[in-house]
């Protein structure tokens, strides 16, 4: 059996994206197992729906880091010539099932509560150009001393980096074990919303640089991040892979998101889906609701401490604090069920880069299959996205009146923006189900291409 090992910086099972790539791939016949990051009481190991996680811990001493500073991860390389010591049990021992049957309700966007991005935010953002290249490399070490040993270790016969933080330890597993090497760029990286000094920028893509060419297969999330992608580092192509629901194991959630709300059905609701935090273009939204004096606004996902005081506040001055709602994440398979009772999606993100630009988020689709019309931003892919189909109306970036304008004229045509026949062609054309499709071809692909026997009586994850 085809042993895929996959790579992400946080716990693996609450990143949907990693879930559903992963899943599909143990359906379709494929060992997978996800390393991820140890936090809070979640177990070392366990296995959901036929795939296994094992997650690992960062190192807390910097003194630890030394032996992976050393360019190119020279000194971690030497582990190569000797096997190194298994991250997990190396006597028998039953698999861990989960109390949960998916990923935790984090609406596709929701980290783990001691994130690795959290902890980049609070170290690196204050840092000046003179130490900032030092402190991503000391990030990437951290992450090649804690990821390599294990990723040797479960000896795969392909590699699976999840976003650039896992790229430099799946390429150098892969090289050492002779594997196939696949790449999920999940932004454009080059060109993506992060608050760091350009000097860490620039360090941080020097290792996407690096080692892209040594993947044997690059998939990423819209045409625009994919024609960015070969452009700039010369790719031959690039697979698209859409963050889409998956039709097949969507259910309908308990309550629904009007009756949470305690809203009369004729009450116009306006729902935002996903992680609540800056540049998300919310803080316009909210300042919309003056001229819509009957509307409500529900943002449902986990919350930033800071955009949601922001954002509070900013409700209390305009005087629509009453009409700002926030709830909690809800699991990604009940997410379609819960917000189909709103009357309009809102999508209002600024053309902060070229990762934004380019972006086809998942609450695009979240929205077209919960059937209800959208409100986006003037952003390249998602403004020809919903044009093509008549989705909903596009406003100008920035423009509050023309957002207000936008979502009143969507609510009193939404009749318009609904053709039940049509949304349901796209529901079936635009399913993780259907989108799989490419990703299990170039598996096989990979597979034929690098199949290996596996070692005597099994190998162990």
């Amino acid at each position: 059996m085809t042993r895929v090992v996959m790579a992400v910086n946080n716990a693996g099972s609450n990143d949907y994206r990693v879930v559903k790539s992963a899943e599909v791939l143990a359906a379709a016949g494929y060992e997978c197992v996800v390393v991820g990051l140890r936090s809070g009481d979640l177990p070392a190991r366990e296995t959901i729906n036929a795939v296994h996680y094992v997650r690992v811990s960062l190192a807390r001493s910097r003194w630890a880091l030394l032996p992976a500073l050393v360019s190119g991860g020279a000194l971690l390389w030497n582990r190569l010539r000797k096997p190194p010591p298994l991250p997990i049990a190396d006597t028998p021992t039953p698999l861990l099932t989960s109390r949960h049957s998916g990923p935790s309700a984090a609406n596709s966007d929701a980290p783990t509560r001691h994130s690795l991005r959290a902890w980049l935010r609070r170290r690196l953002q204050n840092f000046r150009p003179a130490t900032a290249p030092l402190s991503v490399r000391l990030l990437f070490a951290r992450l090649l001393q804690a990821y390599l040993p294990a990723l040797l270790a479960l000896d795969a016969d392909i590699y699976h980096a999840h976003e650039l933080w896992m790229l430099e330890s799946c390429a150098l597993a892969a090289r050492a074990r002779g594997a196939r090497l696949f790449y999920d760029s999940h932004e454009l990286e080059p060109h993506r919303n992060l608050d760091w000094c350009p000097a860490s920028n620039r360090r941080r893509i020097a290792y996407e640089q690096r080692y892209i060419h040594a993947a044997d297969a690059v998939f990423t999330v819209s045409p625009g991040v994919a024609r960015e992608l070969m452009g700039i580092y010369g790719l031959p192509s690039v697979g698209i892979l859409r963050n889409t629901p998956w039709l097949a194991r969507l259910r309908s959630a308990p309550c629904g998101l009007r009756t949470t709300l305690a809203l009369a059905d004729g009450v116009p609701l306006v729902v935002y889906t996903g992680l609540v935090t800056r540049n998300r273009g919310l803080e316009l939204v909210v300042a919309a609701l003056p001229a819509l004096p009957a509307f409500h606004l529900a943002l449902v996902g986990r919350a930033e401490s800071q955009t949601a005081a922001a954002l509070a506040t900013l409700a209390d001055q305009l005087g629509v604090a009453a009409r700002v709602h926030h709830l909690a994440p809800v699991p990604p398979e009940e997410l379609i069920d819960f917000i189909a009772s709103a009357d309009v999606a809102v999508i209002a993100a600024p053309d902060v880069c070229l990762s934004y630009r380019y972006s086809l988020p998942n609450k695009l689709f979240e929205a077209l299959f919960a059937n209800l019309p959208l409100v986006t931003s003037d952003l390249e892919d998602m403004r020809d996205f919903v044009t093509a189909h008549g989705l909903g109306e596009v406003f100008a970036q920035g423009d509050v009146a023309a957002l207000s304008a936008a979502l009143r004229k969507v609510v009193e045509q939404r009749g318009r923006y609904i053709d039940e026949a049509q949304r349901e062609q796209l529901r079936v054309e635009y399913s993780f189900d259907h989108e799989a499709g490419d990703l299990l071809s170039c598996y096989r692909e990979l597979a034929a291409r690098g199949a290996r026997a596996s070692t005597a009586g099994g190998r162990r994850w």
